[in-house]
């Protein structure tokens, strides 16, 4: 009996999508679920006025932190912390400036952060 010439495609575009379905599953580990409080803490996001910046944001606005939102647009930081405060009822939000780009930027944001009356733990994690 002879195989029909689709056979050995076919297959090989099975085992690659299924190694690849696979693989994203033991890589990317389970999904988060928690819920845990951050009242009482401060969080500085960088570019937290778009994308993932600005999700996360929202997400840690909703479990009570004090957030910095730290960009280089301080219009458009305003609309996202209208937008987050409206959304998560947490009005502990605060625009400042902080340019990457620049380290005179990072050095004065850096003192804004120190000057401030909250104290800023730095997380180390050792492994």
């Amino acid at each position: 009996m002879r195989m029909p010439k689709y056979a050995v495609p076919l297959s090989v575009i099975g085992t690659v999508a299924g190694c690849t379905v696979l693989l994203k599953d033991y890589m990317g580990g389970p999904r988060y679920r928690g819920n845990e409080r951050i009242a009482g803490k401060t969080v500085v996001i960088t570019g937290a006025n778009t994308g993932i910046g600005k999700e996360t944001a929202k997400e840690l606005a909703r479990r009570g932190g004090r957030i910095i939102l730290a960009c280089r647009d301080m219009d458009k930081c305003e609309l996202v912390k209208k937008e987050i405060i409206s959304e998560t009822a947490n009005k502990s939000i605060e625009c400042r400036k902080l340019d990457l780009a620049s380290l005179d930027s990072v050095r004065a944001f850096c003192e804004t952060i120190n000057a401030s009356k909250y104290l800023i733990k730095k997380v180390t994690k050792f492994s």
